[in-house]
Order: C-alpha cells, then sequence, then structure tokens
C-alpha cells in the first residue's frame, strides 16, 4: 500500500472529527425539535405517560442490544463441534454458524415447509413461491437462506478486498523497484480473471435464469460488480428487506432471526409505524444488514431521504410474508409504490433472490359476476398468483411449494372446528361467555371492528374474565404488552382485530372464537391458524347470527366444506339462564358507567368553553343545573353500585342448572 503523509492524515482526522461535531449537533437539534413538536401534540395524560413509558423502555432496549452484541462476541469464540444428530441440517446447506444457532433453539429437524424450500433456495439461489399451513416454520423458511446468502456475499467481498490490497501491494513494491510493465503484472491480470471465472462458475451454480450462467459470462459479473459500486463510500450496505403487513409480526420475525444470526456478525433492525420515529433513524445510520418493515413506515422513510434505505433498489433478497394481506385492495397501498420503486431498475432486479410466503398463497376470493364467465373464474387462482409474481418482480423458473393443496382443507390436523348459530346478535354474548366458563386456558376472541372489541372488553372485564384488548388504534409500546402478557398467563383471554390474526406465534392458544364470521376466507385461516401450532391440539369456534348465515355459506364454499363439516357446538341450555343473568347485568352496569362518563365530560367541556370565551356561569344556573343534575348523577352512582355488589356475588356462586 502506499503511504500517506501524516500531515494529511492529522487533517482528515480533524475534519472528520469537526464533521462529527456538527451532524451530532445536528442530530440533537433535530431530535430536540421532534421530541418537543411530539410532547405539544399530546393532549391529555395518558399519552404522556405512554410517551414517557415509550422513551424510558427505548433506551432500555438499546441498552439490552448492546448487551446481546456483546454477549454474540463473546460465544463466536466458543468451540463448536458438528454431531451426526445435526446432519439433516447440514443437508440442507446450513453454514456451521446457523446450524448451531438452530440446535440450540430446540429444532432438531427441518419442517415440511423447510426441506421443501431450503435446498431449492440455498443451493439453487432460486426465488420461491411457499404456502404452507400456519405454524409451519414459513419464517426460517425464507429466513434461513437470506441469512445464508448474506454470509456468502460478505466472504466473497472479504475475498476480493485481500485480492485488492495484495494487488496494490505488489503494484507499489514493482513500482519501488522499476519494474511497472515487467511480466508480473501480466502474471497479476491473469490471476485475478482466474479467480474473477471462478467465482462467476460457482454464481452460475446458484442461479437459473433460463439460459444458464457459465464461466464465460464475465460481463453479467461486472454488471454485478458495477451496480454495487454504486453504494455511497463508507456506507454500509442494505442487503435484504423483509415486509410484512402487521407490526407485531415483524417484531417476531426479528426476534426468530436475530436468535438464528446469533453467530453470526449480521444485524437487523426493524422499522414499523407505532414507535419511535428518531429511534429508527439512529438504528439505520448504523448500516443495518437486514431491515424489517411495514409497508407505511418503510415508504415514508424512504420518501423521507433515509440513506441507508436509498439502497432499497440494490438489495439482494426481499421477502414478503402473508402476501395474500399486504396486496389486498385498500388495505396496503403502500406495498405497491413501494415493490414498483424496489423493481424500477430492471437489470438490478435479476440478481434479487425473492420470497414470496402465505398461508393462503393461492386462495381466492370470487369474483362478481360482471367481471367473467364462470368458466373464467375457474381460472382465477392461477390469474392472481401470476399477478402477484409479476408484482413482487419473482424470476423464471421459481421453486413453488403450495402444501396447502396437499390436503381438503387449509387447516393443521390437530385443529377441530365447530359453529354456533345465534338467534340474536346479542345473544354472541351469551355464548361466548359460556365459552369462556367451561373451556379454561388461553383463549383468542377475533371481532370485524374496534368497537366491537372495546365493548366486549367493558362487559368481560365486569364478568371478571380479565380481557386484553388488541387493535390498530392501540400505541404500539401497549399492544406489545398486551401480547407479551397473554403469552405469560396459562389462563387469558385476548379480545382482538384481524391486526393479531397474521403470522403470530403466541405460544400454546388452546381456542380461537370468531365472534364475527370473518370478511374473507384467508382471515378466518389465519385467524384460527393462532391455535393447534405444532401439532398442539385446538379449537375454533365461530359465532353465526341470522344476517351473518349468506357469509357463512360463502365461507364454507371457499373452503371447499359442506355447510355440515362443521359440527354444533355442544350448548348446555339448562345454565343459559344463569348466563343471561350475568351477562345482562355486566351490560346494565356498562351502559351505566358510559352514561355517568358521558355526563362528565359533558359538564367539563362546558366549563372549558365558558374558560376560553372569559365567560363567567352566573350562580342562579350553576345552582338550577347542579341541584337536579347532581340528584340524578348520585341516584346513578348508588345504582352503579348495587348492580356491582351484585354481579360480584352472582359471578361467585358456581351456575346453577334450571329445570327444561
Amino acid at each position: 500500500m502506499k503511504g500517506i503523509p501524516k500531515k494529511k492524515l492529522k487533517k482528515n482526522h480533524e475534519s472528520r472529527d469537526e464533521s462529527n461535531v456538527a451532524n451530532n449537533e445536528a442530530n440533537n437539534e433535530e431530535n430536540n425539535e421532534e421530541n418537543n413538536e411530539e410532547n405539544n401534540e399530546e393532549n391529555n395524560k395518558e399519552n404522556n405517560e405512554e410517551s414517557n413509558d415509550e422513551n424510558i423502555d427505548e433506551n432500555k432496549d438499546e441498552d439490552k442490544d448492546e448487551d446481546k452484541d456483546e454477549d454474540k462476541d463473546e460465544n463466536k469464540d466458543e468451540p463448536f463441534e458438528i454431531t451426526p444428530d445435526m446432519v439433516i441440517w447440514k443437508a440442507m446447506f446450513l453454514p456451521d454458524e446457523i446450524v448451531r444457532a438452530v440446535w440450540e433453539l430446540g429444532f432438531k429437524n427441518p419442517t415440511a415447509i423447510q426441506l421443501a424450500c431450503l435446498p431449492a433456495a440455498m443451493k439453487g439461489r432460486k426465488d420461491v413461491v411457499g404456502a404452507a399451513e400456519t405454524g409451519s416454520g414459513k419464517t426460517l423458511a425464507f429466513g434461513i437462506p437470506i441469512l445464508n446468502g448474506i454470509l456468502k456475499d460478505k466472504q466473497f467481498e472479504l475475498k476480493k478486498m485481500k485480492q485488492k490490497e495484495e494487488a496494490d501491494d505488489m503494484t507499489d513494491s514493482d513500482d519501488e523497484n522499476g519494474n511497472g510493465d515487467e511480466p508480473n503484472a501480466d502474471k497479476k491480470k491473469v490471476s485475478s480473471d482466474e479467480d474473477l471465472a471462478d467465482n462467476t462458475e460457482e454464481i452460475g451454480e446458484m442461479e437459473d435464469f433460463g439460459g444458464g450462467i457459465g464461466c464465460v459470462r464475465v460481463i453479467d459479473v461486472a454488471e454485478l460488480s458495477s451496480q454495487k459500486t454504486k453504494v455511497v463510500k463508507g456506507q454500509k450496505k442494505l442487503r435484504a428487506l423483509i415486509i410484512t403487513p402487521t407490526r407485531e409480526l415483524a417484531v417476531q420475525i426479528e426476534k426468530h432471526l436475530k436468535a438464528v444470526a446469533k453467530y453470526t456478525d449480521i444485524t437487523i433492525c426493524l422499522v414499523i409505524g407505532g414507535m419511535a420515529a428518531p429511534k429508527q433513524e439512529r438504528i439505520l445510520r448504523k448500516g443495518p444488514d437486514i431491515v424489517i418493515g411495514t409497508p407505511g413506515r418503510l415508504w415514508e422513510m424512504i420518501e423521507g431521504g433515509n440513506s441507508h434505505l436509498s439502497q432499497v433498489n440494490d438489495i439482494r433478497y426481499l421477502a414478503l410474508d402473508e402476501t395474500d394481506r399486504l396486496l389486498e385492495k385498500g388495505h396496503f397501498a403502500e406495498v405497491r409504490t413501494l415493490l414498483e420503486h424496489i423493481n424500477k431498475d430492471e437489470s438490478k432486479k435479476r440478481w434479487r433472490q425473492n420470497f414470496v410466503f402465505s398461508a393462503t398463497l393461492t386462495l381466492t376470493h370470487d369474483l362478481p359476476n360482471r367481471l367473467g364467465n364462470i368458466k373464467s373464474r375457474k381460472k382465477k387462482e392461477d390469474v392472481k398468483l401470476d399477478k402477484l409474481l409479476s408484482l413482487v418482480g419473482v424470476r423464471p423458473k421459481a421453486k413453488v411449494v403450495d402444501l396447502t393443496t396437499q390436503v381438503r382443507s387449509l387447516k393443521p390436523a390437530s385443529l377441530s372446528e365447530m359453529k354456533v348459530f345465534s338467534a340474536t346478535v346479542e345473544d354472541k354474548d351469551y355464548y361466548l361467555y359460556y365459552f369462556l366458563r367451561h373451556n379454561p386456558g388461553r383463549t383468542l376472541v377475533f371481532c370485524n371492528s374496534i368497537n366491537n372489541v372495546r365493548r366486549l372488553t367493558s362487559v368481560f372485564t365486569l364478568l371478571e374474565t380479565n380481557p386484553l384488548p388488541l387493535h390498530a388504534q392501540m400505541h404500539q409500546k401497549q399492544r406489545l404488552k398486551h401480547l407479551e402478557r397473554f403469552s405469560s398467563l396459562d389462563n387469558a383471554l385476548l379480545i382482538a382485530t384481524d391486526v393479531a390474526a397474521r403470522g403470530l406465534d403466541i405460544p400454546h392458544v388452546q381456542h380461537v372464537v370468531h365472534f364475527q364470521v370473518p370478511r374473507t376466507s384467508e382471515n378466518y385461516v389465519h385467524r384460527s391458524g393462532r391455535t393447534a401450532r405444532a401439532s398442539r391440539e385446538g379449537l375454533s369456534l365461530i359465532l353465526i347470527e341470522p344476517e351473518e348465515a349468506t357469509l357463512y355459506r360463502k365461507l364454507c364454499v371457499n373452503l371447499k366444506k359442506d355447510k355440515t363439516d362443521l359440527p354444533d357446538y355442544n350448548v348446555d341450555m339448562r345454565l343459559f339462564s344463569a348466563i343471561k343473568q350475568r351477562v345482562n347485568l355486566a351490560k346494565a352496569i356498562e351502559s351505566l358507567e358510559h352514561r355517568t362518563k358521558r355526563e362528565r365530560s359533558d359538564k367539563s367541556w362546558m366549563k372549558q368553553m365558558a374558560e376560553e370565551a372569559d365567560l363567567l356561569l352566573s350562580d342562579s344556573d350553576n345552582d338550577s343545573d347542579s341541584g337536579s343534575a347532581a340528584q340524578n348523577h348520585s341516584q346513578l352512582l348508588t345504582e352503579l353500585k348495587m348492580k356491582r355488589k351484585e354481579l360480584s356475588k352472582l359471578i361467585a356462586r358456581p351456575l346453577k342448572r334450571t329445570a327444561n
């Protein structure tokens, strides 16, 4: 290597220090401004407390990440030997670092989806389109090939860097000896060409674009290397992007991949909504290899000019999980824009490996009659799949693995499905409470609307079932805390919208209740898939009111079931009188509580308006209004107190059967 004068080095260090100080000051000012704006926008005490808790939690999370990185470095140096029991994983072409992590996580054998996908993705470097039942191990089916590919990419880049350094050293020694034009230069060039050809042959074995890549197609490697040089000097590469429809699924995937990448130097980060943008900016400045995110926040940060995410066109690996939900019209418009942005350079797209996974990849909704005749609708699954693969940019000859076609229905064998026809909408509350009293354990109740989640949470809190709500309007930290609490309790109730239906691996959920018939067959499959995971027993119960009968029949047709395929859930009607008494009392209390809250808010609003207008309410008005209002309020509170005592006594008693 050529020497650099000390003065020049000193100037470079000084200039770097000055620029670092300036950048730090600018970042501090920017973060302070953002924090001030966020604090000013918060209008109530609860939000302030949540933001303070979030900042504390984020600082703790950063400290934890640093501790984990230190532990990772220490564990790397520990000796490890591949035993005969691990041969099955080595046969899947996994490097030793990943085999060790997978083995320590307790995965003794690959799952069916992993056995089908890993060889093609690891050895053949093919794009993979996979569909399998929920809980089948899809995350590692695309996660392991991505980690393996990044490790190989880094090894190749390190090898080329060493060769370049050696070549520069040889050039320096030749210049010193005056032999710059001697045959050594030609030998060096020939050696470099041979290495390039060897690497091209290796890539040729891995990639298949239909025409094959042989060792003579050096121009392709030149294209790839020129692509790499466009990255800003000194900036770490963004190598892989994983897109998920929900924040919770993104958090889960990050947790799994970090565990598998424990003994590697691969870095992973989250970019999701509901978390502080400044913190995510700081993490991205560190240059993580893999970014896992939701479409909205990813596109927001790309449009905002984030330097690390600006490399999204150059990624070598792209994965979409729960793809059918990501590409639904009206749900995730950002993902379409994001994919179009990623795929705008055709020359780079052909070098990328793509993974498209879901539990219901080829399942489709019925098309309206005006969009085609019956004959054309029979081909709708193929049409949907082709459009999806084209949008993602999946290459020809991709490996398609659809394990859902091997069974009659898209459900695990260990899942029991039942139904209850409800005479009225109100009866659903009775059936749900009956089910919870007779089926202890972890139960996940799904609703179609946030209002229903809130109403059921209020009523069943009064019934002392300790429900935990989960919906999209909750703060992200609160959503994660409720998931953690639900997972930690043996007997727990989570009432959620479909935000919890996709991909979440909540351990040992015994029951899933569809309080409302899901709007699509995909949602039914994903909801039911939260139980009966990893070959464990599980029960899925669907409650059907008269207005939902048509939707239920459509669901059965899409799932290729007859209406009689779902047996009726057995209900002891002799207990229903006691069930109704408790639920009706809880509903009455909930209604009274709602009235008292509304009256309080009306009073506070009136006072606030008077203060803002600099008006004084007369004593006579106050006396006349407050007299009757106070009396009514006092009566409400007394009635509430009595009903609560009555409900507590009822709940403390066992349910009694009545005569038929």
